[in-house]
């Protein structure tokens, strides 16, 4: 015999060795722990795939309400009873237009003038929901949004004028930046801090007049956002 055939029948023997031992090891499929290991990863993926389901309905639920498809039912907001926002009270703001800039003087009623309506966020440097890095990131968003629809995105903030232009976050806020010392215990009606309290951030989604139609009181989620959103856009109806 060649010692090149006597390598093949080794190889052979080695394969077939290999392969009846991968027999021996692999686990009974009849075995019931076998079984219910299997059946207990299948209901883990049918679970993955029921919220990811669930997620996308959310999300067609959301463009048909924006489409006007199906009506707006937000489920994180707070919808209007007739208050407004008292935009008047706060004569001269001040107004940021970069973190550079020098601050000038207007009345806050004119930062909804001409439009439709808009989404006014009240906020503070000492705040920590409303200055990280995900909610300015969703601010920024909304603003570039609502610009586009020809509405209002008023960033008003209530601390000191030297502190909103002194924090080394400065470069960060949403500009223009509207401040006015307290200015949510002027602008925003009673009722609604004697339901809530003073816990910004606040967002009150109002027509040009004022009127709030829809408001939440805590932070940004992507949900939180797409209703708002959703709210704002409505008034250009």
């Amino acid at each position: 015999m060649s010692s090149k055939r006597l390598q093949w029948l080794v190889a052979g023997a080695g394969l077939l060795v290999a392969s009846a031992a991968g027999a021996k090891d692999a686990p009974d499929p009849e075995d019931p722990a076998v079984l219910k290991q299997r059946l207990d990863a299948a209901q883990a993926e049918i679970t993955t795939l029921r919220g990811q389901v669930g997620a996308l309905e959310g999300r067609l639920n959301l463009i048909e309400q924006r489409l006007g498809v199906a009506p707006f039912a937000p489920r994180l907001l707070q919808t209007g009873r007739g208050e407004r926002l008292d935009l008047g009270a706060v004569p001269a703001a001040s107004v940021l237009e970069s973190a550079e800039a020098a601050p000038k003087k207007q009345k806050l009623a004119a930062a909804l003038k001409g439009r439709p309506g808009g989404l006014v966020a009240v906020w503070a440097t000492w705040c920590k929901p409303c200055t990280s890095d995900e909610e300015l990131a969703r601010l920024r968003q909304m603003q570039a949004t609502l610009a586009g629809e020809g509405l209002a995105f008023v960033s008003l903030a209530i601390d000191g004028l030297d502190k909103v232009r002194g924090d080394a976050r400065a470069p960060k806020w949403i500009y223009p930046v509207w401040q006015a010392d307290d200015a949510h215990l002027d602008v925003v009606p009673k009722a609604l801090i004697d339901a809530h309290g003073v816990k910004l951030p606040m967002f009150f989604v109002v027509t040009a007049d004022g009127t709030i139609t829809h408001y939440r009181t805590s932070a940004l989620d992507d949900r939180a956002t797409a209703e708002l959103l959703t709210a704002a856009l409505q008034l250009r109806r």
